[in-house]
């Protein structure tokens, strides 16, 4: 099924991407209902080309037929991007440099290659498509609509999963594609069914769902729907998130509450402001408290007693502490430019990482995730800058929740299954100074 599936849906992708702009529309929307089961197993190592991936490369086919054939607009619309973004730009392409270097002198195997050009296509590609396309505000709110139907159709399944309790899209798991678990029993804790959708785990669904509600309410914010549908859509993502049973989905919404506080009290007058730092003091002294307690209580539980921790909750939270010992004993030998991509480092540690940061640390050493924090911090810096002049586009508050929410969240799990969007924003953000600097 799975396999029929990704070719039929492949197949109807290459004439879609006919029109670059609508198949970038369609891959948009479709993003949150192609996980990585749905393909088509290569060998017999569990090994697989998922439909997402299969669909990106067709778009960057495509794209590269684009820029040959309509070579001056491409160079002008990448060209206003990169005058706007360089630094930017050049620090995330330096990124990707660096995971090149870092394979290229640990491995000569080619499926590790395969897995660094899914990178590309996941994070520069992504990137440059969107300023390349997403040029104008008729064609930022389009992409918006795209998101808040796919968005909208994911509350619906969550919803229904979570009342049947069962998966709602195991019938299309390829029996060829090794996942790691069996996704078709489903997930629980403290015996309560957890909603996953059609994502791997229900952690990578409050993900999901955290990240892309602050756009997705700018949007319907913009059509100026009824105060009844806005409130019954909040309480149906609150349901959603509750359903995953995530308690990371659960404190992040809560910080994303925050940040729309924080940035709406900013643009106020000066008494607002005022109230506004009083606060960011109290919620840091608050966060402190809690840290200082957390992580003594991991220190503590460094002293060996892992392997008799029977609690669920304090076992998860003893072993993400000792992640961070394990990396850095591996990394002593490859402290600069770290071990290069790998299958799974898993294996090489022997426990799991629940942290893309130190993931990230593994493969490109301490240079490269030095890029990486440079990257988010220019990021986030065009970002408020653009915030705080005097044209603002209504979506830049939204997409730096998000990314602010994406960035906390990649502390929290190392699968990058949500990244994508990460730079879907990086890219919008790049556009909407270009549009700033015409307007001016």
């Amino acid at each position: 099924m799975s396999t029929a599936l990704t070719m039929i849906v492949s197949m109807l992708f290459v004439f879609r991407s006919l029109n670059l702009l609508k198949a970038y529309f369609l891959l948009i929307f479709l993003i949150p209902f192609l996980p990585s089961y749905i393909g088509i197993g290569v060998g017999t190592g569990g090994f697989s080309l998922s439909l997402f991936r299969i669909m990106l490369a067709i778009l960057f086919a495509y794209m590269v037929v684009f820029s040959i054939q309509r070579q001056e607009y491409f160079h002008r619309n990448i060209s206003l991007a990169y005058m706007s973004n360089k630094k930017l730009i050049n620090i995330m392409i330096l990124f990707f440099l660096l995971k090149v270097f870092s394979l290229l002198i640990h491995s000569t195997e080619i499926s590790l290659y395969i897995k660094l050009f899914n990178d590309f296509l996941f994070s520069i590609f992504i990137f440059s498509i969107t300023i390349l396309l997403v040029n104008s505000d008729n064609t930022i709110q389009n992409l918006m609509k795209m998101i808040f139907y796919s968005y909208t159709i994911v509350l619906a399944l969550v919803i229904i999963e979570s009342f049947l309790k069962r998966p709602l899209l195991s019938g299309l798991i390829s029996q060829t594609i090794e996942i790691g678990r069996d996704y078709t029993q489903g997930y629980s804790r403290n015996s309560a069914y957890r909603s996953s959708g059609s994502f791997l785990s229900p952690i990578l669904l409050g993900e999901f769902l955290v990240i892309m509600i602050s756009v997705v309410m700018a949007y319907i914010n913009t059509f100026k729907y009824s105060l009844i549908f806005k409130s019954v859509y909040i309480l149906l993502f609150m349901y959603a998130v509750y359903s995953t049973h995530s308690r990371s989905a659960i404190l992040l919404s809560l910080f994303a509450l925050y940040l729309y506080i924080l940035f709406s009290a900013y643009r106020g007058n000066l008494f607002t402001r005022v109230i506004a730092n009083l606060f960011n003091v109290s919620i840091i002294i608050v966060a402190f408290y809690f840290i200082y307690n957390y992580v003594n209580n991991l220190l503590i539980n460094f002293t060996g007693r892992f392997d008799y921790i029977t609690d669920v909750e304090e076992r998860s939270s003893t072993s993400r502490a000792l992640q961070f010992s394990n990396v850095l004993d591996r990394m002593k030998d490859d402290f600069l430019f770290g071990l290069g991509k790998s299958r799974n480092f898993t294996n090489e540690l022997g426990s799991s990482i629940d942290n893309y940061y130190l993931w990230t640390f593994m493969e490109v050493g301490i240079i490269g995730i030095s890029c990486y924090f440079l990257f988010m911090f220019f990021l986030l810096k065009e970002a408020l800058n653009q915030y705080k002049s005097s044209h603002i586009n209504y979506y830049l508050m939204p997409l730096m929740i998000s990314i602010l929410v994406s960035i906390t969240y990649q502390l929290l799990t190392a699968n990058p299954a949500n990244h994508v969007y990460l730079y879907i924003f990086s890219g919008l953000v790049c556009t909407m100074r270009v549009l700033q600097n015409k307007k001016q």
